[in-house]
């Protein structure tokens, strides 16, 4: 196999790593109004949730990865 290749595939992990690592920092910084409009946006209805506890991480140190049912919920 191809290590340049192998290397490149490597590096867009990483980028996509630090991209929704940046993602759900700004999602932690947003109001509730704000989640629930984003989540509006991604899922195309409303949350039935008003925590913002249930849609971010409670502690800057945890890493959150969010699962195929956290998508469905």
């Amino acid at each position: 196999m191809d290590t340049r290749l192998t290397a490149l595939r490597k590096e867009k992990r990483v980028e996509t790593a630090m991209q929704m690592q940046k993602e759900i920092e700004a999602l932690s910084r947003m109001t509730v109004g704000q989640l629930r409009q984003k989540y509006l946006e991604v899922f195309g209805e409303e949350s039935r949730s008003n925590h913002k506890q249930k849609a971010t991480p409670a502690n800057k140190s945890e890493e959150f990865v969010p699962t195929k049912q956290d998508c469905l919920a």
